[in-house]
């Protein structure tokens, strides 16, 4: 309960207790003030001025255990229901009954913080000690008791208990506003956790992209200029030479991947399918003897969708590189239709051609399912495998949008005539 909000939550627990007893105390003493005249002239409340007087005390100064009716909610209601039998006391040859607010507000309290059996029976306690007194206050006046005392169990015990029940379910409401904040922030975590997930297969996707495709290359270089170390100097310094050009060029993409995760600096220029005769001059560069062809124009895309199948056909560079070395390799995009298809192929090395589908992405290898998940993000349709002949391939095909009315058909940097460069064929 004293998470409930209310006008005065500015003001400390201790000031709202204060401010609380000394309006009941306010409310009590106007109330009785202006009720104690007009009982007494119906005759039901015939007081005398001392007793009247010992009423508004007794009436008002049940408002003071209110004072510590939060942190101490029993002995509030010993106190109240003390005054409360001293109430009783007072009006024993009256027709009325009084209860104080105090008592009602104490009551509701215990209902709020105390365990239900525990609350309840403190309730009854408190009912039997006010029945009890008014019974014996009645047979030493020599009047009926049953009735006044069954009258009094029906009064208060319905009063308290129905104070009881608002207490219990305020507890219940705030218990139930708890858990729900509760599992809200599970709910936020759960979702927090997942998106942090998703950047971090996002960024290692980054980095098997970026680092994966040249230190492969690196790998199978370095070993060729082993062996041209002693047979062939000089060939063996311009194969280094190339080894330090594709390590400066990983860790410039290293550098752009980093540069990814911070706010507010110039983001590089993202490779796209533009970029495809520079990709299959580094493969060369590399060892891998690939032939590009390029049929139609490149179309203009958005740039993530740009930027996957970039992605795709590089991994799929890499992994032909990496468990077919040595191999010709055939990138083909057809940009002719209204589908773009994008094919790479390689013949199968022969520890690779009677291995599952996967084989090309190796023992604990990530670079297929990468390529399948971009590829299912970008809404393309990615098969890889061997094929028919002994060979590996790699095909996706992407339904492309229709051009608006009057559009061209883009302005691709790359041609439907392959270069010499580029080993198209002719």
């Amino acid at each position: 309960m004293e998470d409930m909000r209310d006008p005065f939550s500015g003001l400390s627990a201790r000031r709202r207790d204060a401010l609380l007893a000394a309006g009941t105390a306010v409310l009590t003493l106007g109330g009785l003030l202006l009720t104690l005249p007009l009982l007494a002239e119906e005759g039901l409340a015939p007081l005398d001025p001392t007793r009247r007087a010992l009423l508004l005390v007794l009436a008002t100064a049940q408002a003071v255990p209110l004072l510590w009716w939060r942190t101490r909610p029993r002995a509030a209601l010993i106190a109240v229901v003390a005054v409360q039998v001293a109430v009783v006391v007072l009006l024993q040859d009256s027709e009325v009954t009084y209860r104080g607010i105090p008592t009602i507000l104490v009551i509701a309290r215990i209902g709020a913080v105390a365990a239900v059996r525990r609350g309840l029976a403190l309730v009854l306690a408190a009912v039997a000690a006010e029945v009890l007194v008014r019974g014996v206050v009645l047979a030493g006046l020599g009047r009926p008791v049953l009735g006044p005392m069954l009258e009094s169990t029906l009064s208060a015990g319905g009063t308290y208990l129905l104070a009881f029940l608002v207490g219990v379910i305020i507890a219940g409401r705030a218990e139930n506003r708890r858990l729900q904040r509760q599992q809200e922030r599970r709910e936020q975590d759960v979702r927090l956790e997942a998106a942090l997930a998703e950047e971090r297969r996002r960024i290692a996707g980054e980095l098997h992209d970026v680092a994966a495709h040249h230190l492969s290359g690196m790998v199978v270089q370095a070993a060729a200029v082993e062996r041209l170390v002693d047979r062939d100097p000089e060939a063996a310094k311009a194969g280094a030479a190339s080894l330090r050009r594709q390590g400066k060029e990983t860790l410039d993409g290293l550098r752009s991947v980093v540069g990814l995760l911070r706010t507010g600096g110039p983001v590089a220029p993202v490779a796209g399918l533009r970029d495809l005769p520079q990709l299959a001059r580094d493969a060369r560069d590399l060892g891998v003897r690939v032939q590009l062809e390029v049929r139609g124009e490149v179309p203009e895309l958005a740039p993530l969708v740009d930027a996957a199948l970039y992605r795709i056909a590089q991994q799929s560079l890499s992994n032909a590189l990496q468990h077919a070395p040595g191999a010709p390799v055939r990138l083909e995009l057809d940009a002719q239709g209204p589908m773009l298809a994008l094919r790479v192929e390689n013949p199968l090395a022969p520890a690779t051609a009677p291995e599952r589908p996967d084989a090309a992405d190796g023992p604990g290898g990530t670079g297929l399912a990468v390529m399948r998940e971009r590829a299912a993000a970008i809404g393309a349709r990615l098969e890889a495998g061997p094929a028919e002949g002994g060979i590996w391939r790699v095909l996706l095909q992407l339904q492309l949008p229709r051009p608006a009315a009057g559009a061209g058909a883009g302005s691709g940097a790359a041609s439907g005539r392959p270069s010499a460069e580029d080993g198209g064929a002719r």
